[in-house]
């Protein structure tokens, strides 16, 4: 395993997790809130574990949580008592959340929870023999995927209700370029994996045809969030509010699901190039980490602003250290503090959070040796 100066095995202690209290943690919730924001997380580790040492024991576990997550997806609320918009009785099986004792659907827990799915999807199809084994299984948590969250958003995709009203719900749908940079960031991720899949041969989807959306609609939401991007010129790196109001700032945690987007976008040829990811680096290197190798802090905003210490929930973010040694080291050491003032990994997954960083922490340094350095400007 990929040495992490924790101090302690980090695998063992992440094993550990997931065959104790783990199993009885997120993934049997109903709770979109619950499922997006600890259980994808969850899932997320299981998939860097998984790549670092291609071990089936991570891809069990995910068939494990996955099959749970699909299983309890309902189409009415499960508290009967609640206050509910009837359209949300549609006949699509979902997830859903109590926000102010009213039950909602929202756009970015529906695609949050969804994305590490899809990813393992793609993953394990790049290994033919792995994917014959459990091809079928995850072919059918794509059809669900696809037949029930995907169908209802197009559904209602082009439909204006209550323009003064940016709450992402589906109820108060007034468009995604209303929405927060990070919640429909979390789509579009959504529909560049969901294109990869469409262009396969074998592709579980049954809307091929669909990918034209996929494609488009991910092409306009790029677009509109370079469009909203800073540059600091004297850095050369970027920075970005909240959302196209420009109301505040944004922050590390939100702002890694901006960028897990504009990774995928890239992927797919779709507006970003390398100048764009050289301009993140350049903000993670200048303005949010503390130029401190042995004592590293990052602060909590991306224009390096509010408070210290928030390296423990840089999930997307850790994966720029393969373009930058000291990073990783950065990472290293932060994360070696915060285990052993926290009782992270030791016999659970608080959140998910930060064994996700942790995990992917690995990944980028069972990787580093065969990073070739480019030029940063």
């Amino acid at each position: 395993m990929p040495n992490l100066s924790t101090g302690e095995d980090w695998y063992s202690r992440l094993l550990e997790c997931t065959l104790t209290q783990q199993d009885t943690f997120f993934f049997k919730s109903t709770d979109s809130q619950i499922l997006a924001w600890n259980e994808s997380f969850v899932l997320r580790t299981y998939l860097s574990c998984y790549q670092i040492n291609q071990d089936s024991l991570w891809i069990k576990k995910a068939i494990q949580h996955i099959t749970s997550i699909t299983n309890n997806m309902y189409d009415i609320p499960q508290n009967t008592q609640a206050p509910c918009w009837e359209g949300y009785r549609d006949g699509y099986k979902g997830w859903g959340t109590l926000s102010h004792n009213q039950y909602q659907e929202h756009l970015l827990h529906d695609a949050y929870i969804i994305i590490p799915i899809l990813r393992f999807y793609l993953i394990l199809h790049q290994s033919p023999n792995v994917s014959s084994k459990y091809s079928a299984i995850f072919s059918q948590f794509i059809q669900t995927i696809e037949k029930n969250i995907i169908e209802k958003w197009r559904m209602n995709w082009d439909d204006i209700r209550t323009p003064a009203v940016h709450d992402g719900t589906l109820e108060h749908w007034s468009g995604w370029f209303n929405l927060p940079h990070h919640q429909y960031s979390a789509m579009g991720t959504v529909f560049c994996l969901l294109s990869r899949i469409s262009r396969l041969s074998n592709t579980p989807l049954k809307h091929q045809d669909w990918d034209d959306w996929y494609s488009e609609t991910a092409w306009e939401m790029a677009e509109f969030l370079k469009s909203n991007l800073k540059v600091n010129t004297q850095l050369g790196a970027y920075y970005w509010n909240y959302d196209a109001n420009g109301g505040r700032i944004e922050n590390i945690n939100q702002g890694d699901i901006t960028i897990e987007f504009i990774l995928a976008a890239k992927d797919n040829d779709i507006v970003f190039d390398d100048v764009d990811i050289f301009r993140l680096l350049n903000a993670l290197r200048y303005r949010i980490w503390n130029r401190d190798k042995d004592k590293p802090k990052f602060y909590y905003c991306v224009d390096g602003t509010y408070s210290e210490d928030n390296g423990f929930q840089m999930r997307t973010w850790v994966f720029f250290s393969l373009l930058d040694f000291d990073l990783q080291e950065a990472f290293d050491a932060n994360l070696k503090t915060y285990i052993n003032h926290h009782p992270l990994l030791k016999g659970e997954i608080r959140g998910g959070k930060t064994s996700c960083t942790i995990a992917n922490l690995a990944y980028v340094l069972s990787r580093k040796n065969f990073f070739q350095p480019k030029a940063i400007h």
